[in-house]
């Protein structure tokens, strides 16, 4: 993927989505680490597409998780 198209996608750190789904940043990170929700790291720091939140958030409304 070209550097253009990353800057088109929504991606938001782990505090941001966590307020988006009315989630704690720890929660989030937690889902992260074991896998459940998609991630990259940037740095120090991970980086979460908005689309992959909404799948993790659509998982647990059907019991998936």
């Amino acid at each position: 993927m070209n550097i253009l198209r990353l800057r088109d996608l929504e991606w938001l750190s782990v505090p941001q989505a966590g307020q988006l789904v009315n989630l704690s940043p720890s929660t989030i990170r937690r889902a992260v680490n074991d896998n459940k929700l998609k991630a990259f790291r940037d740095g120090k720091l991970f980086r979460i597409h908005r689309d992959d939140l909404q799948d993790y958030m659509q998982r647990g409304r059907n019991g998936e998780l």
